[in-house]
Order: C-alpha cells, then sequence, then structure tokens
C-alpha cells in the first residue's frame, strides 16, 4: 500500500533545506537553527562512536532517553493503524517473558472449568502469528480458588537438538532431544491466542494474540550465508558472549509446525563453516566432481533427467514424480552454547532458497558439444552447464586461462583452461584451426566479451540485532495479567480519518513563505509499506530519527514483525539514505537506526535526488506513454547514463557485502546513480524504483542473490496487472542487451534468487511474476521457437553481418551449436557467436 509524502524544495540560497511530511496523518518540522544543531549533536555522536565500549553503551542510554522523552507520534501510528486496519486488530500487545522450562500464567475473570467453550480451545499456543501452527500443550489448569490459568511447556519442545551423524554426549540441558521433563525448546517465541474474553468467558470474533518470549540462556547470533567465490555454501556469524561453540543443524516443516527436533550436523568453534571440508574430489587428478551435496533438494537432476528422456525413455515410466523442486519445508540454522544452556535458534534459511543458488556438479550431458572440436578461438564456448542443488541446470559464464595455453603450432592445437565462474568446476578445451598470427588478440576478445558477460551485483545489508535483556519475574505468585483484548466491534471509525491536508498546511504556516519564483518545487515521494508499522518506521527513516519508538503499535511485541517492517521500511523507500543497521530493544520498543551521514547531510541529499527526479522523468516520460512504454525507457535512461562501480563492488567484497567505506556510500543509495551517474546494484534498483514512483508505475526494489554467490538487488514492476522483473543493473551490457528485462520468475530463476528481506513475509507472494507478454524479446518481435530462429538469425546475418534473437531460456549447447549452424548454412556466412539465458548473439 502506498500514500504519498511532500517534500518542499526551498532553493533560495539563505535558507536550509527540510522536509515536509504528509499524506500520512502526521507531520515533521526543522528549522535552520535545529538543523544545525542536529549537525553538531550527530557530529559528536560519530565521535563517540569512535570511543571504547562503555562510552558507545553510555550513548545508547542518551538515545534511549531521547526516544522515551519522544515517545511515539501517536496521531500518525493511529491514522496508520486506521489505514491498515485488518491484520493487526488482533495483538493485544503484551509479552510476556518465561524460562525455557517455566508455565505461563494468567489471571481470569471467570471460572474456565465451568465455561462451554473448554480450556484447551480457548488457549492456544501457536509457532506462528499466523495462527496456522499450533504446539501440542497437554497440560493446561485452572485453579478456580485463585483464578490462575497455567500452561505448561510441551514435552516435546519445538527443535530440540538432536544427530545421527556427530556426537553430543558431551552436551547437556534441557535444549537436548534426550532430556526428560517439559520445555519450549530453542524457538525463541510463541503466539498465546486467547479466543474469550478474559473477564467474562464470552466467545471473541478475532482471537486476541500475546507474544511468549523464551528467554534462552545465550543471545541468538545471526547467521549469515555467504557463499565463497567458487561456490561453496558457507555460514558466517558474530560470535556470541559466553558461547563455547555452536551447533549447525537442519530443521523440516510441514504442515504441523517446526518438527520438534533439529538434525545437527556440524559442531563449529569460531565464526564460520564451510561445505568446501564436504567436496567430493577424484582420486585420479584431484579434479572437483561434487560440492555442496547437504544441500541437494531432487532425486535425479534436470540434465540427466533430459538425456534419459531422449535415449532411455524406458527408465522413466510410471514415475511421474521422479523429479521435484524441492523436498519437505527444509530449514538451516544455528545455535550458541555453553555449560549453562544455548541460545534460541537463530534465523532460519530456506533449503529450497539456497539450492537454487549452490552449485553441486558440472552437467555431464548438457556439456557434450561445448569442450570438443572448437575451432577457432573465437569460437571458444561463453558458458558452462552446471547442475544446481534444485536439480536445474544454470549456465555459468567462463573464465578462460590465456595467460597459460599450450601451443601445439604442429597440430594446430590450442589447450586452454577454463572454469566456470562462481564454481570449482574446471576443464580443459582443445581448439583447433588456430590463427597463431592473431591469436592475442582473439583471446583478447574472448576475453573481454567474458567480462561483459559477468553479471554485476553489490548489495549490502544492514546488521539489525535484537537486544532481549529483561528482567525476569523471581516468584510465581504474581502471573501476568492479561488485558481485555480491544473488541472488533469498537473500531476506529473510518468515516473521520485524520485528513491529510492539515499536517502540511501546519508546518508551512511556520516556514516563510517562499513562492514558486523563489524556487519552491513539490514532488512527490511515495511511501511504500505493507503495514502501519512499516509505513511508520519508513517515515521516521525518511527523517534520520536514530530512536524510533514504536510502542504504540500493538504488532510491536512480535520481534519478527519488527525486523520484517525494519527492512521493508528501508529498500521499499530510497529516499531513506544510508541505513548502516541498528538494534531493537524489546523490552521499551525502541528502534535504534544507524546512518551514514547526520541529519543535515542526508536532507541535502534527498533534495538533490528529488531534484534530479523529476529532471528525469520530465524528460523522459510523457502523459501519453504506456505502463511499459515508461518502463522501457527508465531502463534505457539508465543504461545510458550510469556507470557501474567496480570500486565500490571490490570494496563491499572486502567486507563481506556488510559494509563499505565512506568514500563509496553514495554508490549504495540513489544518490550515487541519480545524482554522480556512478553506483552498483544497490543505487541502480534505488534509482529506477524512485523514478518509477515518479512516473506513476507500481513498484518495488527485490533483494537477494546474482548467480547464486553475490548480494543483488534489482526490481518487479507492475504491467497491465502483472508484475516483471527489471535488473537494470545486467540490462546495460552491449553484447547481451536487455537480457532482464521484464522477465518472469521461472526465465530468470536460474540467474536472480530472491530472499525475504525486501517485503514482509505474508505479503511476498504478491510481487510474483509469471507472464511472458512484456518480456523484451517478446515485446519487440525478437523471440523465435527453437525451430524458427536460425531463419531469422540468417536473415539479419546477411542484412547486417551480426544477429541478436532470444529463443527458450533453457537452451543447453547442443541446440545452440545446432541452431547456429542452421543460420550460418543459410546465410552461406563462418560465423562466430555464443548464448546466454537463451538470447544468441551470431556475428560474421
Amino acid at each position: 500500500m502506498k500514500c504519498k509524502k511532500v517534500m518542499s524544495l526551498f532553493l533560495a540560497m539563505t535558507l536550509s533545506t527540510s522536509l515536509l511530511f504528509a499524506g500520512c496523518g502526521g507531520a515533521a518540522q526543522e528549522t535552520v537553527s535545529e538543523a544545525e544543531e542536529v549537525a553538531e549533536e550527530t557530529a559528536a555522536e560519530e565521535d563517540e562512536k569512535e570511543a571504547d565500549s562503555k562510552e558507545d553503551e553510555a550513548e545508547k542510554e542518551e538515545a534511549s532517553a531521547e526516544g522515551e522523552e519522544k515517545g511515539s507520534d501517536d496521531e500518525l501510528a493511529i491514522s496508520l493503524m486506521q489505514k491498515y486496519s485488518a491484520g493487526t486488530g488482533n495483538y493485544s500487545g503484551e509479552t510476556v517473558h518465561v524460562k525455557r522450562d517455566e508455565s505461563i500464567q494468567m489471571e481470569l475473570g471467570y471460572n474456565a472449568n465451568n465455561s462451554d467453550m473448554s480450556i484447551f480451545d480457548s488457549f492456544v499456543v501457536y509457532q506462528d502469528a499466523d495462527l496456522t501452527y499450533p504446539v501440542d500443550i497437554f497440560d493446561i489448569e485452572f485453579d478456580a480458588e485463585s483464578g490462575i490459568l497455567t500452561i505448561a511447556p510441551p514435552y516435546y519442545g519445538i527443535g530440540e537438538m538432536s544427530s545421527s551423524e556427530i556426537e553430543l554426549s558431551h552436551l547437556n540441558g534441557n535444549y537436548l532431544n534426550e532430556h526428560e521433563g517439559n520445555a519450549w525448546g530453542t524457538l525463541s517465541q510463541y503466539y498465546l491466542a486467547t479466543y474469550v474474553d478474559v473477564a467474562t468467558g464470552e466467545a471473541l470474533e478475532v482471537p486476541s494474540i500475546t507474544v511468549i518470549k523464551v528467554d534462552a540462556e545465550l543471545s541468538a547470533p545471526q547467521m549469515n550465508f555467504e557463499p565463497t567465490e567458487d561456490g561453496y555454501a558457507r555460514f558466517t556469524w558474530k560470535e556470541v558472549e559466553g558461547a563455547d561453540g555452536y551447533l549447525l543443524f537442519k530443521i523440516n516443516r510441514d504442515e504441523t509446525g517446526y518438527w520438534e527436533y533439529n538434525s545437527v550436523y556440524a559442531d563449529v568453534t569460531g565464526n564460520e563453516w564451510c561445505a568446501k571440508d564436504e567436496e567430493f574430489v577424484s582420486d585420479y587428478d584431484d579434479t572437483v566432481l561434487a560440492i555442496n551435496y547437504r544441500f541437494q533438494q531432487y532425486f535425479i537432476d534436470d540434465d540427466s533427467l533430459a538425456w534419459m528422456e531422449e535415449n532411455a525413455a524406458e527408465l522413466l515410466e510410471g514415475d511421474d514424480d521422479i523429479a521435484y523442486d524441492e523436498y519437505w519445508g527444509e530449514y538451516y540454522g544455528m545455535i550458541a552454547y555453553n555449560s549453562e544452556g544455548c541460545s534460541s535458534m537463530s534465523n532460519l534459511m530456506s533449503a529450497a532458497d539456497l539450492a537454487k543458488m549452490l552449485p553441486t556438479e558440472r552437467a555431464t550431458h548438457a556439456n557434450e558439444e561445448t569442450f570438443f572440436d572448437v575451432h577457432g578461438v573465437q569460437n571458444l564456448p561463453a558458458v558452462m552447464n552446471v547442475v544446481m542443488c534444485d536439480g536445474s541446470t544454470a549456465q555459468k559464464v567462463i573464465a578462460y586461462d590465456f595467460d597459460n595455453v599450450e601451443k601445439e603450432e604442429d597440430n594446430n592445437l590450442l589447450i586452454v583452461k577454463a572454469r566456470g565462474v562462481q564454481t570449482p568446476f574446471t576443464e580443459e578445451i582443445h581448439v583447433y584451426d588456430v590463427n597463431w598470427d592473431t591469436l592475442d588478440a582473439d583471446m583478447d576478445a574472448v576475453t573481454e566479451r567474458q567480462e561483459k558477460l559477468q553479471n554485476k551485483g553489490g548489495n549490502v545489508t544492514p546488521s539489525l540485532t535484537v537486544d532481549e535483556e529483561v528482567q525476569t519475574p523471581e516468584t510465581e505468585e504474581e502471573p501476568v495479567k492479561e488485558e481485555e483484548p480491544v473488541k472488533e466491534e469498537e473500531p476506529v471509525k473510518e468515516e473521520e480519518p485524520v485528513k491529510e491536508e492539515e499536517p502540511v498546511k501546519e508546518a508551512e504556516e511556520e516556514k516563510p513563505e517562499v513562492t514558486e519564483d523563489d524556487g519552491v518545487k513539490e514532488v512527490e515521494i511515495t511511501v511504500t509499506a505493507n503495514s502501519a508499522m512499516s509505513e511508520y518506521i519508513a517515515l521516521q527513516m525518511m527523517e534520520t530519527e536514530n530512536a524510533i519508538d514504536i510502542s504504540a503499535f500493538p504488532e510491536s511485541a512480535d520481534t519478527n514483525l519488527i525486523v520484517d517492517a525494519f527492512f521493508e521500511a528501508q529498500y521499499q523507500n530510497p529516499i531513506v539514505l544510508g541505513v548502516q543497521g541498528g538494534s531493537i530493544d524489546t523490552e521499551n520498543r525502541i528502534l535504534y537506526v544507524d546512518y551514514d551521514f547526520d541529519k543535515g547531510t542526508t536532507a541535502q541529499k534527498q533534495d538533490e535526488i528529488s531534484q534530479k527526479v523529476e529532471e528525469i522523468v520530465a524528460e523522459i516520460i510523457t502523459d501519453d506513454m504506456s505502463d511499459a512504454e515508461k518502463n522501457l525507457a527508465i531502463n534505457t535512461y539508465l543504461c545510458e547514463n550510469a556507470v557501474y562501480d567496480n570500486d565500490a563492488l571490490e570494496n563491499a567484497e572486502k567486507y563481506s557485502f556488510t559494509q563499505v567505506d565512506e568514500d563509496f556510500y553514495d554508490s549504495f543509495t540513489a544518490y550515487g546513480i541519480l545524482v554522480d551517474g556512478v553506483g552498483v546494484c544497490a543505487s541502480y534498483s534505488a534509482s529506477y524504483k524512485l523514478l518509477a514512483d515518479a512516473a506513476g508505475l507500481d513498484c518495488v526494489v527485490v533483494t537477494g542473490y546474482l548467480d547464486g554467490s553475490v548480494p543483488h538487488a534489482w526490481n518487479k514492476v507492475n504491467l497491465d496487472g502483472e508484475w516483471y522483473i527489471v535488473d537494470s543493473t545486467n540490462n546495460d551490457n552491449d553484447v547481451i542487451e536487455n537480457a532482464l528485462l521484464n522477465l518472469s520468475d521461472s526465465a530468470a530463476g536460474s540467474t536472480l534468487v530472491e530472499d525475504e528481506r525486501f517485503a514482509l513475509d505474508d505479503k511476498l507472494f504478491t510481487y510474483s511474476a509469471g507472464e511472458e507478454e512484456h518480456e523484451y524479446y517478446h515485446a519487440t518481435e525478437r523471440f523465435f521457437d527453437k525451430e524458427e530462429i536460425a531463419a531469422k538469425l540468417a536473415e539479419l546475418l546477411v542484412a547486417d553481418g551480426e544477429a541478436m534473437l532470444r529463443t527458450e531460456y533453457d537452451i543447453d549447447d547442443e541446440t545452440f551449436y545446432e541452431i547456429a549452424q542452421d543460420a550460418a548454412n543459410q546465410a552461406g556466412k563462418n560465423i562466430s557467436g555464443f548464448y546466454w539465458m537463451g538470447v544468441i548473439n551470431l556475428q560474421e
């Protein structure tokens, strides 16, 4: 959902720029003197960041006090909750803390033993906020004399540790599957759904949700997926204070929710685990045969299946389910442990998602035509076909080692070593019919071609930590009193919404009157959000607020929702600049955010971005354009006017994409591309989003991985009611033009793999892309079936001496060579060429 925010640009030389918020029920204002004071305060804070840990703690306490003094903007919060009324009204706003083996207690105002509704139906504990997966609770008791309801933990806690691979006998505690007694397992929080009014026992139309947080003995680690440059799965994490080690595990989720036990596969010290230790290597020549086998999600891979369908169809008879996309719902995670106990589960990573990103072996059959009888250096193949862990076949660009070639001039033979990029898989290619006089130039040309084919990523993910330190009750005699839930029959009246104009008028009355002649322009900035809390956080971050009080939102009791809303607010609102990371104070419900720049500097950059957006849209967008034409115009503008910042990418790689040096801050925001003309994918996608919003297109930023290994950001745009993928960063490629313009999810799946950070989890499905109508080569009538494309390529070769058309995305080497040879025969020309994702490039 979206609302409009007005950003007034005061360009008079004597005035400082400022932001006026409107359209969402609230206003924010900053005078010149206030801006200077903020800049001074922020400069002081930056100095404090370089001090020791005691000074850091003092700074955090000061920010906390400031946040508590400021409080939340209740008027804005109320208007947003009214706007997003669905889905949030059932949170009670209460949080109950329990130890791992402690019962939940609550005071009731009625006799639950005499109620028509059983206590097992009235009070249900769930694993998830959607109330989909109930926990098997066998022990619920009500004491009529005291009025206390007691809910004991389950006998089998969720995510208790077990293993058939490694020895766990050196560990002890109620987080192990072998322990006797009830416990909550290793899940960090549960959701108590109360289906009755706790005062009267009357049934509620909508249950009231109370968040139950399990106080673990250690802080939960945050696990990051950072594959190596050779494609090996690698998990990294910051070491947890007090931890002796870490258990890495796999857990399943089916129709009942997460299983009660985890399968532990590694006991690790330090802060890294890599699948390289589990690779399969040939006994004969040290060739890597397979990697990442632990993450395989298939019975038979597509490469083998295609060969069987062509050569051994009888093997497949009666086996319709021989290949499938994923196992049950498998997830990978970890806990920290010591002699006192363990942490809650870390964040979990979907095995199905990881399988799409991780290579496992070289495709045996799809490469049959690639590495034999190559004639001429210019015909060296562009890609190596590789089997991914989900069973699909991906095309990895080949890197050639031309510095160590073997020359056999007597046999007119050149032997070249080749490696699939982002894999450890290598091959020696024999090249015949070598032109020795032009060999160096030919190798340089192939190197340049291969470099252009390598896609460019570069997205930095801000870290968000959770501060779960709370004071647990010393006794159990004083149970938590459940407040009466908000009744559905008493909602805020929708016929009396907060008027959106009023905050703007109030703010403008306090400012000097500035007219259009004085340089004032109204620029509309779209706020994109899927919940009230997400939009509220976005609006606060647009003002570079360091301490955001979200206590007005009942759902802020759910830490998972805060994390979800934080990332959505940041990614979907690119006018929010330079978010480095932050932390969540769960007790006071304050979100702390760190930024690259102070408020004054950020406001200035925001104004420059907004001016540039207005200039570009005025230049490239006209009123008579269709949405598809606007989309193409924006993509074309970025391809023609932006330069990819390779230095910024290298800097991010140095820090494993967790941060960058100050010199490269702008290259990771919209400021880089729009104002400086230089940036990485994070800047391209942010710029595309702002331009699309200004042009009236429905657009989102998408985050994930490029070619399975590089953190990346791109976009999805809605055209004629359907979502399409647009990767303007990699559409700027003169050897494969606009190969990632308006693709479907299935077409781009082997190259662009989404993660779950860019939108609220329950809204991710909203952005599914499944159509082909506006795909660039379809829309420009340059897409042809495999049976037709050779003739069309031949026509272009005859007319222009070169051709670039698209066919099915998953063609392999054998199909490509057949098409290329057919086109050469029909054109009567000697040609060279290559392909990628179905785009075929041939030249005379």
